[in-house]
Parts: C-alpha cells; sequence; structure tokens
C-alpha cells in the first residue's frame, strides 16, 4: 500500500474499537473504507498488471472504469455493507465512488503499490461467492489481513483491526490495456479562492464516466459536470447573489452541497463559480472570492467582490 496512506490508517489502527454504546464510530467507520478501498484496487491493479491480455499481445491490463465490487460488513451494529464503483481516473489515481448503507460519496486512491506495506504469508482454502477457492494471505503493516485470489486480484475477504470482516458478496471487473489511458487537458485546472488568511482550490483532478469531471475542494472530493463546475449533488438555495467581477455586476445563483455545510456563487451564464463559502475551525463560516483561474492556456486574474449597497 502506498506509505502515505498507511501511515494515516495506522495512527488510528489503535482506535478501532468498540465505544461505550457498543458501536463504532462514524469518523473511524470511514476510516476503515479508505482501507478497503486502497486494499481492493492495489491489490487488483497489482495483480491485472502482472497478466499478459487474453489476445497475446503481452499488453498488461489495469482496473477499467465500470468495476464495481462490494463488501458485507460483520462486526458493526451501524455499517452493514461497502460498494465501491471505480468511475474515473488520472495517471496515478482512481476516482472512486464509495457506498456504505447508501451513503455516498467520493475518494481518490493511488493505482500503483508500495511492496514494502505488504506481504503474502500462505494461502487458505475459503468458501465464497464464486465456491471453495484457494486464496492467498496477505498481511499488511497496518494488521489487516486480505484473502485474495491470485488469478484475478480480487479480495474475496478483508479482516481489519478491530473485529470487522468485510466479506465479498458481488463484483464486476472491468479493465483497460495499462498505459492506453491518456489525461485529458481538464486535469490540473484550478480555481483560487481567497478572502484574507483564508484560501481553498477548486481542481479538476479525475477524468470521469460519462463525460463527467472529479474535482477536489478542501480535501473532499466532488463529482462534477464541467472541470469546475457545480456538484452533481448540490442542491438550489433559491437564493441570488449580487457580485462585482471585474467591474461588473453578476447576480450568482446560491447552490448547496454537504448537507447545506458549504456552498457556491455560480453564475449560469459563464459557467463560473466565483465564490464558495465554507465552515472554519473556529465553527464559523467565510466566504471566499475567485482570484485566479488556471487552465492548459495560462493564468487568468479575477477581481471579485460583494459590492456595498
Amino acid at each position: 500500500m502506498p506509505a502515505c496512506i498507511w501511515r494515516k490508517t495506522m495512527q488510528l489502527k489503535n482506535k478501532i474499537k468498540t465505544d461505550r454504546s457498543g458501536k463504532i464510530s462514524t469518523i473511524l467507520l470511514a476510516v476503515i473504507v479508505i482501507i478497503v478501498v486502497v486494499i481492493v484496487a492495489v491489490a487488483l491493479y497489482v495483480v491485472l498488471t502482472g497478466n499478459n491480455s487474453d489476445d497475446n499481445s503481452n499488453t498488461e491490463k489495469e482496473i477499467g472504469l465500470g468495476t464495481t465490487v462490494s463488501y458485507d460488513v460483520e462486526g458493526s451494529t451501524d455499517f452493514q455493507s461497502i460498494t465501491m464503483e471505480f468511475i474515473g481516473q488520472n495517471s496515478d489515481n482512481y476516482f472512486v465512488k464509495t457506498t456504505a448503507d447508501g451513503v455516498s460519496w467520493y475518494e481518490m486512491t493511488p493505482k500503483d503499490s508500495n511492496s514494502d506495506d505488504y506481504n503474502v504469508v500462505d494461502t487458505q482454502e475459503m468458501s465464497t461467492i464464486d465456491g471453495d477457492m484457494t486464496l492467498a494471505v496477505v498481511e499488511y503493516s497496518d494488521g489487516t489481513t486480505a484473502y485474495i485470489d491470485q488469478e484475478t486480484g480480487l479480495p474475496y475477504q478483508i479482516d481489519i483491526p478491530g473485529g470487522l470482516i468485510c466479506t465479498l458478496k458481488e463484483y464486476n471487473l472491468k479493465t483497460q490495456d495499462k498505459g492506453s489511458y491518456k489525461e485529458s487537458d481538464a486535469i490540473g485546472m484550478i480555481n483560487k479562492y481567497q478572502n484574507g488568511p483564508y484560501s481553498a482550490n477548486l481542481e479538476c483532478v479525475a477524468d470521469c464516466m460519462g463525460g463527467q469531471y472529479g474535482v477536489e475542494f478542501i480535501g473532499m472530493f466532488l463529482l462534477c459536470d464541467d472541470p469546475l463546475g457545480l456538484p452533481v449533488d448540490a442542491s438550489d438555495a433559491e437564493t441570488t447573489l449580487l457580485l462585482n467581477v471585474d467591474g461588473n455586476d453578476v447576480v450568482v445563483e446560491i447552490w448547496e452541497f454537504m448537507y447545506g455545510t458549504y456552498s457556491m456563487g455560480y453564475d449560469p451564464e459563464s459557467k463560473m463559480i466565483y465564490c464558495v463559502t465554507a465552515p472554519t475551525t473556529d465553527g464559523t463560516t467565510v466566504s471566499l472570492c475567485l482570484f485566479e483561474s488556471q487552465d492548459k492556456d495560462g493564468t487568468q486574474t479575477y477581481d471579485v467582490f460583494v459590492p456595498v449597497i
């Protein structure tokens, strides 16, 4: 596993235990999902890139978009299933939609791996959804153990410290020729926002299925119809805001997402997001205005502010 991912999970591994109510915390369950996603992605990637294609072209394969993998989760009273859909990618990472008991979010996971983070220690006979199989027993540096089909790279069971067991219940594997994907010009596009000491970026980080894009915003990932557009799950707050953009009045629509925690000021005519609102560490919210936009053609600066009326 990539060292940066495992450092993050190892810091929390001793906390993966039940609290006084007998339930595992939501935050720790999110960490558990990260562990599962990384294991699935890297295990599939390592095996697929080590196998040649069936057409004798000696072309290595890797995970293709449209791959879905679902697990039942034992050991938690409030988290019974995980489904991963590989819906996007850039040169180094996959963009994954993860759904846990009906709640969905997006994340990035590396394609390649650091072989020092895991070891194949044994094989074991197990009953799976595909019948009795001989699976490789793989131990990871954070204490997680996975039981993996060495032919496909598919983990049929993942045991996570704290007594959680993820058992494969359904999958649909897609492949693509390794190296066949080329990043679009949208990758790397950035909008930069600022208000005094506060700043935030919208950055296009993945090409996704159906002509959509993966976008990173303040450490979280969003699925958008445009490289730097509104999240697909944003909702119209049915209010507007008057802005001054480079000396011109522009009325933007306010769209909310993440249960109203964040909002964006969107101009439907230019399809630009001219301002964003986000919570701060002290519990307040701050509005930031666009001051710079970067794409393959260069950098453009903006002067955006809320006029005093």
